[in-house]
């Protein structure tokens, strides 16, 4: 026997795979179910930042101040723009971030945009060129529903394996007659 191949007191790892299997499933199962959870929220939030824009929205008329390129990571290309812009909401001038608008706009164009009077934050633009793949009502629970099915699909499976286990009796060890 080589020197180096042997460790004092070591006397192997045995692994139970089905054990090791329930531990990744319920792993599985706890990030999807956070997954979910998560996308349903950052989707009702944008269907009442989308509903709030539609009914206590007043349209304005946006001057383009500047645009900046936004890329992906370092040396990359430009993905898409962010614009500001100024309008006038009850005889005072407001600058603010345009949503809805992911191209480079011209400095000093006038374009359509709403605005939640008592939110700033809420700028965007609208009509032509306008992008709000949402709708007038926001995103979809499409994600979270199939997030949501991944989920109990993932648990069950979790649970099928850990009635496995709960199924598996061991022997108890008999001791030797005399």
């Amino acid at each position: 026997m080589a020197e180096g191949s042997y460790i004092r007191g070591g006397g192997g790892v045995t692994l139970d795979t089905r054990l090791v299997g329930l531990v990744v499933l319920i792993g599985l199962a706890v990030g999807l179910a956070a997954g979910t959870v998560w996308q349903a929220a950052a989707t009702a939030s944008d269907r009442s930042a989308a509903a709030r824009l539609q009914h206590a929205g007043v349209p304005v008329s946006i001057t383009v101040t500047g645009c900046s390129g936004v890329s992906s990571g370092i040396g990359m290309a430009i993905e898409y723009y962010s614009c500001e812009g100024t309008y006038r909401l009850q005889g005072e001038s407001i600058t603010g971030l345009i949503h809805a608008s992911r191209n480079q706009l011209a400095v000093g164009t006038a374009i359509p945009g709403r605005v939640v009077p008592s939110d700033p934050n809420s700028l965007t633009r609208t009509g032509p060129g306008s992008v709000n793949a949402a709708g007038p009502t926001g995103g979809s629970y499409v994600s979270a529903l199939v997030l949501g099915v991944l989920t109990l699909i993932s648990g069950g499976l979790a649970l099928w394996v850990a009635q496995g286990f709960r199924g598996r009796r061991r022997r108890p060890d008999r001791a030797p007659s005399a």
